[in-house]
C-alpha cells in the first residue's frame, strides 16, 4: 500500500488493519516498487496512489504489474480518472472515501471468480 500523505497513509494503515489485513506501506512510488521486488510472498493486492513522488501514474502500474502480475492493482485518486485509459488497473477508487467503500472494492477484488461448470461423462 502507497500514499505520499501522511493522513491519507494512516488512514489506510487503520483501515486495514482493523479488518485483519496484513500489508506493508510504502511513502512513494519507488518504495512500493522495492517492496513488490523484494516481497517473497504472493501479494493479492496492491493499493496505491495515482499521483506521488518518484514513480507514479501509469509508470508506476506498468512496473508494478510486470514485478506482481497475479496481484490486483486497486488505485485510489483524488483526481477523475477513467479506467478505460489504464487497463493495467483492476480498479479505481476515488477520494476521498470511507472505510466501507474501500472493503467492500477489497471484497470484490478477493471474491474467487466464479467456477466452471463440472463436466458429466458422456452417457453410453
Amino acid at each position: 500500500m502507497a500514499d505520499d500523505e501522511p493522513l491519507c497513509r494512516e488512514v489506510l494503515e487503520t483501515i486495514l488493519r482493523e479488518s485483519g489485513y496484513v500489508f506493508a506501506s510504502a511513502r512513494n512510488g519507488q518504495e512500493l516498487l522495492d517492496l513488490a521486488q523484494t516481497s517473497e510472498v504472493p501479494v493479492s493486492c496492491i493499493i496505491t496512489d495515482w499521483t506521488m513522488p518518484g514513480p507514479h501514474g501509469p509508470e508506476l502500474v506498468r512496473e508494478l504489474r510486470r514485478l506482481q502480475p497475479r496481484s490486483h492493482i486497486l488505485v485510489t485518486s483524488g483526481f477523475a480518472l477513467n479506467s478505460l485509459e489504464i487497463p493495467e488497473v483492476d480498479t479505481l477508487i476515488q477520494k476521498p472515501f470511507g472505510p466501507s467503500a474501500l472493503l467492500r472494492v477489497l471484497s470484490q477484488l478477493e471474491a474467487p471468480e466464479a467456477a466452471p461448470a463440472p463436466t458429466t461423462p458422456a452417457a453410453h
